[in-house]
């Protein structure tokens, strides 16, 4: 299993209680931010498979560290906890590339069951990205020694072109 590791930013101590007390339950990794900008302290110092933060937040809000984290680290996973959940809001956290989203009111099981399922999808594709690497390595090995094969038999060929020159001018022709 491949280590992954949360970064969880809200202002409200309760609500990270919560979700790090069920996470931890499950066997998932989280680290606490009580800010935006403790988040980023600790994003610059530590990397993260995924960043569950509230949307309004006094110093630096979600959307604002959505945007920090996406442009530092585009495959960084991220889930907005938000109460204004209203269409235009969404939208625009889409565009800056806010990967899902959790309405609150909320329940634990709710947020352990969509992290679960997105650390699943995860390691699923590390599987897949070790796998076509493994395949371009092979396909690699097997292009190089045809490359030499070639090369081989391109000497051959004219070994064989320069005896057939010798045997043409011993019969004369």
């Amino acid at each position: 299993m491949f280590d992954y590791r949360i970064l969880l930013v809200d202002d409200n101590e309760d609500v990270r209680n919560v979700i790090k007390y069920a996470c931890e339950r499950s066997r998932i990794k989280v680290i606490e931010a009580d800010c935006g900008k403790k988040a980023i302290e600790i994003l610059e110092k530590e990397r993260f498979s995924m960043v569950v933060t509230d949307l309004k937040m006094p110093d630096l809000d979600g959307t604002q560290l959505i945007k920090w984290v996406k442009n530092r680290y585009p495959d960084v996973y991220t889930i907005v906890i938000t109460g204004y959940a209203d269409q235009y809001a969404l939208e625009e956290l889409i565009d800056i590339g806010m990967d899902d989203f959790i309405k609150k009111p909320f329940n634990a099981v709710e947020i352990v069951v969509k992290i679960k399922s997105v650390l699943k999808q995860m390691e699923r594709m590390k599987l897949l990205i070790n796998d076509i690497n493994s395949i371009q390595k092979i396909s690699n090995d097997m292009i190089t020694g045809l490359e030499r094969e070639k090369n081989i038999y391109a000497e051959k060929i004219k070994y064989l072109e320069k005896e057939i020159e010798k045997i043409k001018k011993l019969k004369g022709i």
